[in-house]
């Protein structure tokens, strides 16, 4: 640690515990104190901190993240990569960061290790799910910067659960909290009703920011069944998260295709995640089945145009009480932009703008109605080549990357202006 950093540490930690009322009558005041100590050193504009990035196996993030470094000149992703060794075994933060700066050069320079010992001076802290918002919370205490949360599902947020509820109300009741950006409808609603936060400081954006550019950008031209080729293409893609991947019904996946194959030779089933022939036995579908494993980005749009239809039968309540994914799956959005026709479950009823039958198919895990629902629309394939087709226009509408950031650049820049207003003020006093 460079002496300036811990000078600053060390007046941080002397201020936290032993303010006077000359020196400070509150954290914030202490905070900034410190700052008009330390005004000649350099405060960027937003500090993303993050377990994950650079991974590429996680393109919401690769997508919002680059988003934000792009537009924001002076900022910086710090990682401490805890869950790369998790998703991605055998590699580490610095074999990301080798993979992600081929690919994005122009940002190689503002993402950086994680390391508790750095002093951070920054006019917007930002976390992406609740299990990081807990882990940073002291960090961006500390330094008491304005701070902004996205709680998407998973990453540690579940409903009615106490660990996900202590977290929740711990992180709802900093000083330093300014808004939280809800992207699932009964994540606003559960803050509400728990009276967390007052709704005005809560930030609903449906969705999610993904690759949109790298997935509608290319040569390859969709292929429909019975029009361009012979086979009906069956495609279930996610992580596995348990054992037979309950929660996101890989189980009632593969009980399908038993179903199915018997009835349509023409069917050929795919996989794609970390899942394997010997997480539930296969045999009996023989080369008709194909696991891919773990793909990244610039895989899916040729192989999701060559797919008729992804198959999603998650479940609620599996990992954990409370556990859910969003709707739809990140998965379905990538194959919905593709031009794959959707069949997901929605078990929480979150959907808020999608076309049954129109744009989509609902399903329920049920392995009798999933197989009904693809014999229908075997038997029809001009419906489902509309299905498809319509399901393109409106994913591309929902999720259009700048729909989707442009409302958190827009609480980005303003918490940022608030911030520049602050210091120069009290730099002035």
């Amino acid at each position: 640690m460079m002496p300036s950093q811990l000078l600053r540490s060390s007046l941080l930690y002397t201020l936290k515990h032993r303010v006077t009322r000359e020196a400070a009558t509150s954290w914030r005041n202490a905070s900034a104190f410190v700052e008009r100590t330390f005004q000649g050193r350099e405060m960027f504009d937003v500090l993303i901190l993050d377990d994950a990035f650079p991974w590429l196996g996680s393109p919401f993030r690769i997508t919002e993240f680059n988003y934000l470094l792009g537009h924001f000149k002076s900022s910086y992703v710090y990682s401490d990569g805890e869950a790369i060794e998790t998703f991605a075994r055998g590699s580490s933060f610095r074999n990301e960061l080798h993979r992600y700066s081929e690919l994005f050069p122009q940002h190689r320079h503002q993402v950086k290790r994680f390391s508790p010992y750095r002093s951070f001076n920054a006019r917007v802290a930002y976390t992406l799910f609740l299990y990081n918002a807990q882990r940073f919370q002291k960090l961006i205490e500390r330094y008491s910067l304005p701070w902004v949360i996205s709680l998407n599902p998973a990453g540690g947020f579940r409903l009615n659960n106490p660990q996900s509820d202590e977290w929740l109300k711990r992180v709802c009741d900093s000083p330093c909290l300014e808004k939280i950006i809800a992207t699932q409808t009964v994540t606003r609603d559960y803050l509400i009703e728990r009276q967390l936060i007052p709704e005005q400081r809560i930030l609903l954006v449906f969705g999610g920011a993904y690759p949109m550019k790298q997935l509608i950008a290319s040569d390859h031209q969709p292929q429909y069944y019975s029009f361009d080729k012979p086979t009906l293409d069956i495609c279930f893609v996610a992580m596995k998260y348990s054992a037979n991947g309950a929660d996101k019904g890989y189980d009632a996946f593969i009980s399908t295709a038993h179903r199915v194959a018997p009835q349509f030779p023409q069917a050929r089933f795919h996989v794609v995640g970390n899942f394997e022939a010997r997480d539930i036995d296969v045999s009996t579908l023989g080369k008709r089945i194909t696991f891919y494993g773990l793909r990244s980005t610039s895989f899916f749009p040729q192989f999701y145009r060559a797919m008729d239809l992804i198959v999603s039968p998650n479940r609620a309540n599996v990992l954990a009480q409370g556990a859910f994914d969003g709707f739809p799956t990140g998965c379905c959005m990538e194959a919905g932009v593709c031009g794959t026709a959707v069949l997901c479950t929605d078990p929480l009823n979150l959907n808020p703008c999608f076309k049954n039958e129109e744009e989509l198919l609902l399903i329920t895990p049920d392995v009798q109605d999933i197989t009904e629902k693809i014999a229908s629309l075997a038997a029809d394939p001009v419906r489902l080549r509309n299905l498809r087709q319509a399901g393109a226009t409106k994913f591309r509408e929902i999720y259009d990357i700048d729909r989707q950031m442009k409302p958190r650049i827009r609480l980005f820049n303003e918490i940022i202006s608030r911030r520049v207003g602050d210091l120069r003020q009290r730099r002035s006093e």
